[in-house]
Protein backbone atom coordinates (compact mmCIF):
# COMPACT_ATOMS: atom_id res chain seq x y z
CA UNK A 1 0.00 0.00 0.00
CA UNK A 2 2.96 2.56 0.86
CA UNK A 3 6.09 0.38 0.10
CA UNK A 4 6.88 0.71 3.52
CA UNK A 5 5.86 -1.33 7.24
CA UNK A 6 7.96 1.41 8.83
CA UNK A 7 5.13 2.75 10.50
CA UNK A 8 7.07 6.11 11.43
CA UNK A 9 7.49 6.90 7.90
CA UNK A 10 3.72 5.86 7.53
CA UNK A 11 2.72 8.77 10.03
CA UNK A 12 5.15 11.34 8.84
CA UNK A 13 4.08 11.18 5.52
CA UNK A 14 0.09 10.75 6.21
CA UNK A 15 -0.50 14.18 6.78
CA UNK A 16 -2.64 13.79 9.72
CA UNK A 17 -3.21 17.62 10.72
CA UNK A 18 -4.91 17.51 7.11
CA UNK A 19 -8.92 17.19 8.35
CA UNK A 20 -9.90 17.24 4.50
CA UNK A 21 -12.13 13.73 4.09
CA UNK A 22 -11.13 12.80 0.83
CA UNK A 23 -7.50 12.73 1.87
CA UNK A 24 -7.16 8.83 1.73
CA UNK A 25 -8.18 8.73 -1.66
CA UNK A 26 -5.11 10.71 -2.66
CA UNK A 27 -2.58 9.99 0.07
CA UNK A 28 -1.52 6.61 0.31
CA UNK A 29 -0.03 7.28 3.94
CA UNK A 30 -3.19 8.26 5.67
CA UNK A 31 -4.83 5.37 3.94
CA UNK A 32 -2.79 2.78 5.28
CA UNK A 33 -2.48 4.97 8.77
CA UNK A 34 -6.93 5.11 8.74
CA UNK A 35 -6.85 1.13 7.95
CA UNK A 36 -4.61 0.86 10.97
CA UNK A 37 -6.77 2.81 13.21
CA UNK A 38 -10.37 0.90 12.37
CA UNK A 39 -8.54 -2.28 12.44
CA UNK A 40 -7.56 -1.53 16.18
CA UNK A 41 -11.67 0.27 16.45
CA UNK A 42 -12.52 -3.10 15.42
CA UNK A 43 -11.09 -5.51 17.69
CA UNK A 44 -11.95 -2.62 20.54
CA UNK A 45 -15.10 -2.84 19.96
CA UNK A 46 -15.03 -6.81 19.65
CA UNK A 47 -13.76 -7.24 23.19
CA UNK A 48 -15.69 -4.83 24.48
CA UNK A 49 -18.50 -6.98 23.36
CA UNK A 50 -17.10 -9.99 24.18
CA UNK A 51 -16.38 -8.95 27.73
CA UNK A 52 -19.94 -7.40 28.17
CA UNK A 53 -17.92 -3.64 28.68
CA UNK A 54 -15.87 -5.09 32.23
CA UNK A 55 -12.94 -3.56 30.81
CA UNK A 56 -11.01 -1.25 32.58
CA UNK A 57 -8.14 -0.24 30.43
CA UNK A 58 -7.06 0.00 26.47
CA UNK A 59 -3.09 -0.65 27.03
CA UNK A 60 -0.40 0.11 23.83
CA UNK A 61 2.29 -2.15 23.92
CA UNK A 62 5.13 -2.75 21.41
CA UNK A 63 7.03 -0.26 19.11
CA UNK A 64 3.58 1.08 17.21
CA UNK A 65 2.02 1.22 20.74
CA UNK A 66 4.88 3.08 22.45
CA UNK A 67 5.57 5.59 19.97
CA UNK A 68 2.56 6.39 17.54
CA UNK A 69 1.35 9.46 19.46
CA UNK A 70 -0.85 10.73 17.14
CA UNK A 71 -2.63 6.96 17.02
CA UNK A 72 -2.85 6.58 20.66
CA UNK A 73 -4.65 10.23 20.31
CA UNK A 74 -6.90 9.23 17.47
CA UNK A 75 -7.54 5.60 19.40
CA UNK A 76 -8.51 7.53 22.48
CA UNK A 77 -10.43 9.88 21.13
CA UNK A 78 -12.74 7.73 19.02
CA UNK A 79 -13.29 5.00 22.43
CA UNK A 80 -14.67 8.09 24.29
CA UNK A 81 -18.52 6.73 24.14
CA UNK A 82 -17.47 3.59 25.37
CA UNK A 83 -16.24 4.65 29.24
CA UNK A 84 -12.57 5.95 28.72
CA UNK A 85 -11.38 9.18 30.12
CA UNK A 86 -10.18 11.66 27.64
CA UNK A 87 -6.16 11.83 27.35
CA UNK A 88 -3.53 13.74 28.63
CA UNK A 89 -1.84 15.36 25.37
CA UNK A 90 1.24 15.88 27.66
CA UNK A 91 1.45 12.45 29.29
CA UNK A 92 0.62 10.80 25.56
CA UNK A 93 3.41 13.22 24.21
CA UNK A 94 6.37 12.50 27.22
CA UNK A 95 5.70 8.49 27.19
CA UNK A 96 9.25 7.76 25.81
CA UNK A 97 10.97 9.86 28.84
CA UNK A 98 8.85 8.78 31.34
CA UNK A 99 10.66 6.07 33.37
CA UNK A 100 7.99 3.96 34.63
CA UNK A 101 6.91 0.82 32.57
CA UNK A 102 3.75 1.34 32.86
CA UNK A 103 2.46 4.89 31.77
CA UNK A 104 -1.39 5.75 32.55
CA UNK A 105 -1.97 8.63 29.89
CA UNK A 106 -5.51 9.71 30.92
CA UNK A 107 -6.54 12.63 32.18
CA UNK A 108 -6.77 12.06 35.94
CA UNK A 109 -10.53 10.06 37.93
CA UNK A 110 -13.18 13.37 37.84
CA UNK A 111 -11.73 15.68 35.04
CA UNK A 112 -15.37 16.65 34.47
CA UNK A 113 -16.55 13.30 33.28
CA UNK A 114 -18.42 10.27 34.39
CA UNK A 115 -15.80 7.72 32.29
CA UNK A 116 -13.92 5.32 34.09
CA UNK A 117 -11.90 3.35 31.28
CA UNK A 118 -7.83 4.08 31.35
CA UNK A 119 -5.44 5.08 28.61
CA UNK A 120 -2.37 3.48 29.36
CA UNK A 121 1.09 2.46 27.50
CA UNK A 122 3.18 -0.19 28.45
CA UNK A 123 6.90 -0.18 27.78
CA UNK A 124 8.20 -3.55 26.61
CA UNK A 125 11.29 -5.01 25.71
CA UNK A 126 10.73 -7.51 22.72
CA UNK A 127 14.63 -8.43 22.50
CA UNK A 128 13.95 -9.40 26.47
Amino acid sequence: MTGTTDFGVIISEAELDDPDPQISSRNPYRSAFDLVVDRILYYIRSHHLALNGEVDAIVFVGGIGEKAVQLRSMIAEKVRYLGYRGLDEGKNEGVRTESAVVVDISLPDGAGQETTGRTMVCKTDEQF
